[in-house]
C-alpha cells in the first residue's frame, strides 16, 4: 500500500519517500492512465476531438502528488528537490526556440535555431537520464538534511 503515500501526502514537498513508494506511485498511475487510455479509444468525442479525456484526467489528479513524490525520492538521495526545476527551465527553453525555428520561413536565418532546439532536447535527455538514476539509486541509510530515512 506504498503507492497511496503520495496521495495520502498530496501536496508534501519536504521529508524524504523511499524507492518502494517512488515506483509503486508511478506504476499505478502508468496503469491508470493505460486503462484511462483504452476506455477512451471506445469513446467517439474523445477520438473526434482529440483529447483523452479519462487519461488526462487521471494525469491532471496525479500530476502534484508526481512532482511531491518526487521531490521526496531526490531528499532520499540528500538532493534539493528543485533539480527537476532545472528540467522544466529546459524544457520552456525548448518550447520558445521550437516556437521561434517554426515561425521563421527562410531555412538560413532558422538553421541556428534549429541547432539550439536540438541542442537543447539533448540537454533534457541527459538531464533526465541523470535524475532517472538519481531516484532508482538508493537514499541515505541515516538522517540527512530532509529528516530521517523513510519508514519501510
Amino acid at each position: 500500500m506504498l503507492w497511496l503515500q503520495p496521495l495520502k501526502r498530496y501536496f508534501e514537498f519536504s521529508g524524504r519517500s523511499s524507492r518502494a513508494e517512488y515506483w509503486q506511485f508511478l506504476g499505478v498511475v502508468a496503469v491508470a492512465a493505460a486503462i484511462g487510455f483504452v476506455l477512451d479509444s471506445g469513446n467517439p468525442n474523445a477520438l473526434r476531438t482529440g483529447v483523452p479525456t479519462m487519461s488526462f484526467i487521471v494525469l491532471v489528479a496525479c500530476v502534484i502528488p508526481m512532482y511531491a513524490v518526487t521531490f521526496r525520492r531526490l531528499h532520499d538521495r540528500n538532493m534539493s528537490g528543485w533539480a527537476v526545476g532545472i528540467l522544466w527551465a529546459f524544457n520552456v527553453a525548448a518550447l520558445v526556440t521550437g516556437e521561434i525555428k517554426d515561425g521563421i520561413s527562410s531555412s538560413i536565418i532558422a538553421a541556428p535555431f534549429v541547432l539550439l532546439y536540438w541542442l537543447i532536447v539533448l540537454i533534457q535527455v541527459g538531464i533526465g537520464i541523470y535524475l532517472l538514476t538519481q531516484v532508482a539509486q538508493p537514499g541515505d541509510a541515516e538522517a540527512n538534511r530532509f529528516g530521517p530515512p523513510p519508514a519501510a
